[in-house]
């Protein structure tokens, strides 16, 4: 028996966005745009649907202002209209007021309108996959071009790099991870596991959540030290990666780890840390007289190299309504697990 699905209407609203340098338009050499200084780009995806904006800085239309004054204007009741600097007066409290002030500063204001900013769409493409998740990484092309690579997940356990062309104006792919025949995504239950991606802060690696509470690791080039130490291969240094591998928590960091709810990587640390929510022992609100505080969370080192994974810190008894973990920055220091009704840091 054959299904086919038709699509009547395009997905509408946002439900993955990331921020990044991705076209040319954003270095500091095109910023004389004739349109706007263009500040950066923004992506966003919903289902199947992938949209680039611009993010430019423009000056405020003149004529708008005017507009703007004069309806201002004519709702104020003839006869009730303050004396110029009658404001600025009542609230220094001083009973006086440079008045030649005020009108300079006025027509300062007037000459000179405050910046606006406004998103332009650059491309919108339909994609041959549902979305899980965007990212921006930097790779170790990004320091001659001063631009930002695009990771995008799919729902099937895909990965794809994208960086913008050129020639062609457009998202060229520059490579695509599959892990479909994984042993992880042989399971029953695959079809309702959602893959969650997620960067490191420096870019040394991504991570992609698989079924099994597994992660699929795509380490990234950084320099030509990370490339001589991880492909001392002359022929195998075309490729901005290293070949990925995939990480059973289970087996390769410790047994406890089971049932993952939602992982990120910690920024501040000299190698690749990750901190796991899980629950070693699922329950819900008719069991919490024999399973109340099931979440734990552990924060472990990621070695890309050696492929070792020790464990730094290890928290137990979480609420077992947590939902999800907030990484804190590098001058703070630690994750906030968010429950339904509260939060927990843990430095």
């Amino acid at each position: 028996m054959h299904s086919v699905r038709h699509e009547i209407l395009p997905a509408s609203g946002v439900e993955f966005a990331a921020c990044l340098k991705l076209t040319p338009s954003t270095l500091i050499a095109s910023q004389s745009h004739a349109s706007g200084r263009v500040l950066y780009n923004v992506v966003v995806a919903r289902s199947s649907y992938l949209r680039i904006f611009e993010v430019r800085e423009e000056l405020a239309p003149i004529s708008a202002n005017k507009d703007d004054e004069r309806e201002r204007r004519a709702s104020v009741r003839k006869g009730t209209e303050a004396v110029e600097g009658e404001v600025e007066m009542d609230a220094s409290g001083e009973g006086f007021v440079n008045v030649g002030m005020v009108k300079s500063s006025a027509n300062d204001d007037a000459l000179i309108p405050p910046p606006v900013q406004r998103f332009y769409l650059v491309r919108e493409h339909r994609l041959h996959g549902i979305v899980t998740g965007l990212e921006a990484v930097r790779i170790i092309n990004s320091s001659e071009d001063g631009l930002d690579r695009l990771l995008v997940s799919f729902k099937d356990a895909k990965i794809a790099l994208l960086e913008w062309s050129q020639d062609v104006e457009d998202l060229i792919t520059v490579s695509i991870h599959t892990y479909e025949r994984a042993p992880q995504l042989a399971a029953i239950d695959t079809p309702l596991h959602r893959a969650q991606l997620r960067t490191d802060p420096l870019s040394r690696c991504a991570a992609l959540l698989l079924p099994k509470d597994s992660l699929a690791i795509l380490p990234f080039y950084q320099s030509q030290v990370d490339l001589d130490v991880m492909e001392p291969d002359t022929q195998a240094r075309e490729t901005p990666y290293s070949p990925s591998f995939i990480l059973d928590l289970a087996a390769d960091v410790d047994e406890r780890i089971r049932n993952v709810i939602d992982f990120v990587f910690l920024p501040g640390f000299n190698n690749p840390t990750i901190a796991v929510l899980f629950q070693r022992t699922q329950t819900w609100t008719g069991r919490l007289k024999e399973f109340k505080d099931t979440v734990g969370m552990f924060i472990f080192t990621l070695d890309v190299v050696t492929r070792n994974c020790p464990i730094i810190t290890a928290v137990e008894n979480l609420p077992y309504d947590s939902l999800y973990l907030t990484p804190c920055s590098s001058s703070l220091g630690g994750v906030v697990v968010t429950t339904a009704n509260a939060t927990h840091p843990q430095l």
